[in-house]
Protein backbone atom coordinates (compact mmCIF):
# COMPACT_ATOMS: atom_id res chain seq x y z
CA UNK A 1 0.00 0.00 0.00
CA UNK A 2 1.36 3.35 -1.03
CA UNK A 3 1.89 6.22 1.34
CA UNK A 4 -0.99 8.14 -0.27
CA UNK A 5 -3.43 5.27 0.33
CA UNK A 6 -2.35 4.93 3.98
CA UNK A 7 -2.91 8.64 4.54
CA UNK A 8 -6.42 8.48 3.06
CA UNK A 9 -7.32 5.42 5.21
CA UNK A 10 -6.09 7.13 8.39
CA UNK A 11 -8.10 10.27 7.65
CA UNK A 12 -11.26 8.22 7.03
CA UNK A 13 -10.88 6.34 10.34
CA UNK A 14 -10.30 9.58 12.23
CA UNK A 15 -13.40 11.13 10.70
CA UNK A 16 -15.47 8.08 11.63
CA UNK A 17 -14.17 8.24 15.22
CA UNK A 18 -15.39 11.79 15.65
CA UNK A 19 -18.96 10.58 15.15
CA UNK A 20 -18.83 8.01 18.00
CA UNK A 21 -20.43 8.94 21.31
CA UNK A 22 -19.66 6.91 24.47
CA UNK A 23 -22.51 6.83 26.99
CA UNK A 24 -21.17 8.04 30.36
CA UNK A 25 -23.17 7.72 33.59
CA UNK A 26 -24.58 11.02 34.69
CA UNK A 27 -24.80 12.08 38.38
CA UNK A 28 -28.59 11.79 38.27
CA UNK A 29 -28.41 8.16 37.12
CA UNK A 30 -25.95 7.33 39.96
CA UNK A 31 -28.27 8.85 42.54
CA UNK A 32 -31.20 6.85 41.22
CA UNK A 33 -29.24 3.62 41.50
CA UNK A 34 -28.17 4.44 45.08
CA UNK A 35 -31.75 5.22 46.10
CA UNK A 36 -32.93 1.95 44.57
CA UNK A 37 -30.32 -0.04 46.54
CA UNK A 38 -31.32 1.71 49.77
CA UNK A 39 -34.99 0.94 49.22
CA UNK A 40 -34.16 -2.71 48.62
CA UNK A 41 -32.04 -2.90 51.79
CA UNK A 42 -34.77 -1.26 53.90
CA UNK A 43 -37.37 -3.63 52.49
CA UNK A 44 -35.25 -6.69 53.31
CA UNK A 45 -34.63 -5.38 56.83
CA UNK A 46 -38.35 -4.87 57.47
CA UNK A 47 -39.20 -8.34 56.16
CA UNK A 48 -36.53 -9.93 58.37
CA UNK A 49 -37.65 -7.93 61.44
CA UNK A 50 -41.30 -8.92 61.00
CA UNK A 51 -40.33 -12.56 60.53
CA UNK A 52 -38.28 -12.56 63.73
CA UNK A 53 -41.12 -10.96 65.69
CA UNK A 54 -43.57 -13.59 64.49
CA UNK A 55 -41.08 -16.36 65.28
CA UNK A 56 -40.54 -15.10 68.85
CA UNK A 57 -44.30 -14.74 69.35
CA UNK A 58 -44.82 -18.34 68.26
CA UNK A 59 -42.16 -19.55 70.66
CA UNK A 60 -43.71 -17.60 73.53
CA UNK A 61 -47.20 -18.90 72.82
CA UNK A 62 -45.87 -22.44 72.65
CA UNK A 63 -44.44 -22.31 76.17
CA UNK A 64 -46.22 -23.84 79.10
CA UNK A 65 -47.86 -21.82 81.84
CA UNK A 66 -46.43 -20.95 85.27
CA UNK A 67 -43.79 -23.38 86.44
CA UNK A 68 -42.44 -24.05 82.96
CA UNK A 69 -39.07 -22.51 83.89
CA UNK A 70 -38.66 -24.88 86.81
CA UNK A 71 -39.72 -27.75 84.57
CA UNK A 72 -37.05 -26.77 82.03
CA UNK A 73 -34.52 -26.56 84.86
CA UNK A 74 -35.50 -30.03 86.01
CA UNK A 75 -35.16 -31.32 82.46
CA UNK A 76 -31.67 -29.79 82.24
CA UNK A 77 -30.65 -31.36 85.55
CA UNK A 78 -32.00 -34.71 84.42
CA UNK A 79 -30.06 -34.42 81.16
CA UNK A 80 -26.84 -33.66 83.06
CA UNK A 81 -27.39 -36.54 85.47
CA UNK A 82 -28.02 -38.89 82.55
CA UNK A 83 -24.46 -38.21 81.33
CA UNK A 84 -22.91 -38.96 84.74
CA UNK A 85 -22.45 -42.46 86.16
CA UNK A 86 -25.05 -43.33 88.78
CA UNK A 87 -22.47 -43.70 91.54
CA UNK A 88 -21.39 -40.06 91.08
CA UNK A 89 -24.87 -38.51 91.30
CA UNK A 90 -24.31 -37.94 95.02
CA UNK A 91 -21.77 -35.21 94.21
CA UNK A 92 -24.26 -33.30 92.04
CA UNK A 93 -27.35 -33.65 94.21
CA UNK A 94 -27.59 -31.41 97.30
CA UNK A 95 -28.51 -33.24 100.46
CA UNK A 96 -31.98 -32.48 101.85
CA UNK A 97 -32.03 -30.32 104.95
CA UNK A 98 -34.03 -31.18 108.04
CA UNK A 99 -34.50 -29.71 111.47
CA UNK A 100 -31.82 -31.88 113.05
CA UNK A 101 -28.40 -30.48 112.28
CA UNK A 102 -25.22 -32.37 113.08
CA UNK A 103 -21.91 -30.53 113.38
CA UNK A 104 -18.48 -32.09 113.05
CA UNK A 105 -15.76 -30.20 114.89
CA UNK A 106 -12.15 -31.19 114.50
CA UNK A 107 -10.45 -31.58 117.84
CA UNK A 108 -7.22 -33.33 118.86
CA UNK A 109 -8.72 -34.42 122.16
CA UNK A 110 -12.00 -35.07 123.92
CA UNK A 111 -14.22 -32.00 124.43
CA UNK A 112 -13.82 -30.01 127.57
CA UNK A 113 -16.22 -27.64 129.29
CA UNK A 114 -14.89 -24.66 127.34
CA UNK A 115 -15.58 -26.38 124.01
CA UNK A 116 -19.13 -27.22 124.99
CA UNK A 117 -19.71 -23.69 126.27
CA UNK A 118 -18.69 -22.35 122.86
CA UNK A 119 -21.62 -24.29 121.37
CA UNK A 120 -24.54 -23.70 123.75
CA UNK A 121 -27.56 -25.95 123.47
CA UNK A 122 -25.61 -28.86 121.95
CA UNK A 123 -25.38 -32.51 122.91
CA UNK A 124 -22.32 -34.70 122.51
CA UNK A 125 -22.79 -37.66 120.15
CA UNK A 126 -19.24 -39.00 119.92
CA UNK A 127 -15.72 -37.96 120.81
CA UNK A 128 -13.45 -40.07 118.64
CA UNK A 129 -9.84 -38.84 118.34
CA UNK A 130 -9.59 -35.73 116.18
CA UNK A 131 -13.33 -35.76 115.57
CA UNK A 132 -15.92 -34.23 117.86
CA UNK A 133 -19.53 -34.67 116.75
CA UNK A 134 -22.26 -32.68 118.47
CA UNK A 135 -25.82 -31.74 117.62
CA UNK A 136 -28.21 -29.09 118.93
CA UNK A 137 -30.49 -30.18 121.76
CA UNK A 138 -32.76 -27.23 121.14
CA UNK A 139 -33.06 -24.20 118.92
CA UNK A 140 -30.41 -21.56 119.56
CA UNK A 141 -30.45 -17.91 118.60
CA UNK A 142 -27.80 -16.70 116.15
CA UNK A 143 -24.95 -14.61 117.41
CA UNK A 144 -25.26 -10.85 117.00
CA UNK A 145 -22.01 -10.56 115.04
CA UNK A 146 -22.68 -13.42 112.62
CA UNK A 147 -21.34 -12.72 109.16
CA UNK A 148 -23.74 -11.74 106.39
CA UNK A 149 -22.53 -14.55 104.17
CA UNK A 150 -23.51 -17.16 106.74
CA UNK A 151 -26.75 -15.36 107.55
CA UNK A 152 -27.91 -15.55 103.96
CA UNK A 153 -26.99 -19.13 103.13
CA UNK A 154 -30.59 -20.28 103.58
CA UNK A 155 -29.53 -23.74 104.75
CA UNK A 156 -31.31 -23.58 108.09
CA UNK A 157 -28.05 -24.00 109.99
CA UNK A 158 -27.24 -22.09 113.16
CA UNK A 159 -25.17 -19.09 112.19
CA UNK A 160 -21.43 -18.96 112.73
CA UNK A 161 -19.83 -15.73 113.83
CA UNK A 162 -16.36 -14.65 112.78
CA UNK A 163 -14.77 -16.01 115.96
CA UNK A 164 -16.28 -19.46 115.33
CA UNK A 165 -15.07 -19.44 111.74
CA UNK A 166 -11.54 -18.44 112.74
CA UNK A 167 -11.47 -21.13 115.41
CA UNK A 168 -12.60 -23.84 112.98
CA UNK A 169 -10.10 -22.69 110.34
CA UNK A 170 -7.29 -22.85 112.88
CA UNK A 171 -8.26 -26.39 113.87
CA UNK A 172 -8.34 -27.61 110.28
CA UNK A 173 -4.96 -26.06 109.52
CA UNK A 174 -3.34 -27.37 112.71
CA UNK A 175 -4.55 -30.95 112.34
CA UNK A 176 -3.64 -31.37 108.64
CA UNK A 177 -5.95 -34.39 108.45
CA UNK A 178 -5.71 -36.55 105.31
CA UNK A 179 -9.08 -38.19 104.67
CA UNK A 180 -9.29 -41.70 103.13
CA UNK A 181 -5.64 -42.39 103.93
CA UNK A 182 -6.71 -45.63 105.60
CA UNK A 183 -8.32 -46.75 102.33
CA UNK A 184 -5.76 -45.66 99.72
CA UNK A 185 -2.59 -45.72 101.77
CA UNK A 186 -0.19 -42.93 102.72
CA UNK A 187 1.01 -40.27 100.30
CA UNK A 188 4.21 -41.25 98.51
CA UNK A 189 6.97 -38.79 97.63
CA UNK A 190 6.28 -39.25 93.93
CA UNK A 191 2.47 -39.15 94.18
CA UNK A 192 0.57 -36.63 92.08
CA UNK A 193 -0.76 -33.76 94.23
CA UNK A 194 -3.73 -31.81 92.85
CA UNK A 195 -4.44 -28.50 94.60
CA UNK A 196 -7.85 -26.87 94.04
CA UNK A 197 -8.36 -23.23 95.03
CA UNK A 198 -11.99 -22.93 96.14
CA UNK A 199 -14.10 -19.81 96.69
CA UNK A 200 -17.91 -20.00 96.74
CA UNK A 201 -18.80 -21.58 93.38
CA UNK A 202 -20.41 -24.72 94.76
CA UNK A 203 -21.94 -25.88 91.47
CA UNK A 204 -18.60 -25.58 89.67
CA UNK A 205 -16.97 -27.52 92.49
CA UNK A 206 -19.54 -30.31 92.19
CA UNK A 207 -18.82 -30.75 88.50
CA UNK A 208 -15.05 -30.60 89.03
CA UNK A 209 -15.29 -33.39 91.61
CA UNK A 210 -17.36 -35.51 89.21
CA UNK A 211 -14.77 -34.94 86.49
CA UNK A 212 -11.87 -35.84 88.77
CA UNK A 213 -13.67 -38.95 89.99
CA UNK A 214 -13.59 -40.33 86.45
CA UNK A 215 -9.87 -39.68 85.88
CA UNK A 216 -7.56 -42.65 85.50
CA UNK A 217 -5.44 -43.52 88.57
CA UNK A 218 -7.23 -40.88 90.64
CA UNK A 219 -7.06 -43.24 93.63
CA UNK A 220 -3.30 -42.61 93.91
CA UNK A 221 -3.68 -38.81 94.04
CA UNK A 222 -3.65 -36.46 97.02
CA UNK A 223 -6.43 -33.94 96.39
CA UNK A 224 -5.93 -30.73 98.40
CA UNK A 225 -8.79 -28.22 98.60
CA UNK A 226 -7.64 -24.74 99.59
CA UNK A 227 -10.53 -22.54 100.75
CA UNK A 228 -10.80 -18.79 101.24
CA UNK A 229 -14.43 -19.08 102.37
CA UNK A 230 -15.68 -21.25 105.23
CA UNK A 231 -19.01 -22.88 104.44
CA UNK A 232 -20.46 -26.05 105.95
CA UNK A 233 -22.14 -27.17 102.72
CA UNK A 234 -18.88 -26.89 100.81
CA UNK A 235 -17.10 -28.76 103.61
CA UNK A 236 -19.66 -31.56 103.50
CA UNK A 237 -19.21 -31.93 99.76
CA UNK A 238 -15.41 -32.05 100.00
CA UNK A 239 -15.48 -34.48 102.90
CA UNK A 240 -17.81 -36.78 100.94
CA UNK A 241 -15.11 -37.40 98.31
CA UNK A 242 -14.31 -41.10 98.59
CA UNK A 243 -12.29 -41.88 95.46
CA UNK A 244 -8.89 -40.59 96.63
CA UNK A 245 -7.00 -39.07 99.55
CA UNK A 246 -8.33 -35.61 100.47
CA UNK A 247 -7.06 -32.72 102.56
CA UNK A 248 -8.58 -29.32 103.32
CA UNK A 249 -6.60 -26.17 104.07
CA UNK A 250 -8.05 -22.73 104.79
CA UNK A 251 -6.61 -19.34 103.90
CA UNK A 252 -6.60 -17.70 107.35
CA UNK A 253 -6.65 -14.01 106.35
CA UNK A 254 -9.63 -13.94 104.01
CA UNK A 255 -12.22 -11.23 103.45
CA UNK A 256 -14.74 -13.42 105.28
CA UNK A 257 -12.72 -13.32 108.49
CA UNK A 258 -11.43 -9.75 108.01
CA UNK A 259 -14.35 -7.86 106.45
CA UNK A 260 -13.42 -4.40 107.77
CA UNK A 261 -9.62 -4.53 107.83
CA UNK A 262 -6.79 -5.56 105.54
CA UNK A 263 -6.88 -7.77 103.52
CA UNK A 264 -10.59 -6.91 103.44
CA UNK A 265 -11.98 -3.45 102.82
CA UNK A 266 -10.86 -0.88 105.38
CA UNK A 267 -12.02 2.67 105.96
CA UNK A 268 -8.70 4.17 104.86
CA UNK A 269 -8.49 2.43 101.47
CA UNK A 270 -8.21 4.58 98.36
CA UNK A 271 -11.26 4.37 96.07
CA UNK A 272 -10.51 2.24 93.03
CA UNK A 273 -10.88 4.92 90.34
CA UNK A 274 -9.59 7.99 92.18
CA UNK A 275 -6.71 9.85 90.52
CA UNK A 276 -3.29 9.71 92.14
CA UNK A 277 -3.25 13.43 92.93
CA UNK A 278 -6.66 13.18 94.56
CA UNK A 279 -5.51 10.15 96.54
CA UNK A 280 -2.56 12.16 97.86
CA UNK A 281 -4.90 14.92 99.00
CA UNK A 282 -7.16 12.34 100.67
CA UNK A 283 -4.08 10.79 102.35
CA UNK A 284 -5.64 7.36 101.88
CA UNK A 285 -3.69 4.13 102.30
CA UNK A 286 -1.28 3.32 99.45
CA UNK A 287 -2.00 6.65 97.73
CA UNK A 288 1.49 6.71 96.19
CA UNK A 289 1.23 3.25 94.64
CA UNK A 290 -1.68 2.70 92.23
CA UNK A 291 -1.43 -0.24 89.87
CA UNK A 292 -0.20 -0.19 86.28
CA UNK A 293 -3.55 1.17 85.08
CA UNK A 294 -3.88 3.86 87.74
CA UNK A 295 -6.34 1.92 89.92
CA UNK A 296 -6.16 1.15 93.62
CA UNK A 297 -6.58 -2.15 95.46
CA UNK A 298 -9.91 -4.00 95.43
CA UNK A 299 -10.01 -6.61 98.16
CA UNK A 300 -12.23 -9.10 96.32
CA UNK A 301 -9.74 -9.30 93.45
CA UNK A 302 -6.47 -9.09 95.34
CA UNK A 303 -7.62 -11.87 97.68
CA UNK A 304 -7.35 -14.34 94.80
CA UNK A 305 -3.66 -13.53 94.36
CA UNK A 306 -2.97 -13.47 98.08
CA UNK A 307 -4.70 -16.84 98.47
CA UNK A 308 -2.71 -18.31 95.56
CA UNK A 309 0.64 -17.38 97.09
CA UNK A 310 -0.40 -18.52 100.57
CA UNK A 311 -1.61 -21.83 99.12
CA UNK A 312 1.70 -22.42 97.30
CA UNK A 313 3.77 -21.72 100.41
CA UNK A 314 1.44 -23.78 102.58
CA UNK A 315 1.61 -26.85 100.34
CA UNK A 316 5.32 -26.67 99.51
CA UNK A 317 6.74 -25.64 102.87
CA UNK A 318 4.31 -26.18 105.74
CA UNK A 319 2.26 -29.35 105.25
CA UNK A 320 3.88 -32.40 106.79
CA UNK A 321 2.47 -34.70 104.12
CA UNK A 322 4.10 -32.75 101.25
CA UNK A 323 7.17 -31.31 102.95
CA UNK A 324 9.51 -33.81 101.24
CA UNK A 325 7.41 -34.35 98.15
CA UNK A 326 9.37 -34.70 94.90
CA UNK A 327 6.51 -35.50 92.52
CA UNK A 328 4.19 -33.38 90.38
CA UNK A 329 1.80 -30.66 91.52
CA UNK A 330 -1.25 -29.64 89.48
CA UNK A 331 -3.14 -26.45 90.51
CA UNK A 332 -6.82 -25.73 89.77
CA UNK A 333 -9.10 -22.80 90.59
CA UNK A 334 -12.85 -22.75 91.27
Amino acid sequence: MSARHRTLLFNNLRSAGRGLRVAMPTPALGRRRTASCLRTAVFLFLVTFVWLQLHVANLSSGRQGPGSDSQEGNDSSAAILSMVPQMLHKFLTPKPRNSTQVFVILSPEAPDNQTMQQHPGTCLLSSAPKLLTIKPCNTTQPSANATDAQNQNGSGRPLLNISDIKRNIERYNDLQTVLNEDVFGPVQNDSLVIVVQVHTRLIYLRHLIVSLAQARDIDSVLLVFSHDYYDEEINELVQSVDFCKVMQIFYPTSIQTHPHEFPGESAGDCPRNVKKEQAKEMMCINALHPDLYGHYREAKFTQTKHHWWWKANRVFNQLEVTRNHTGIYQPFGI
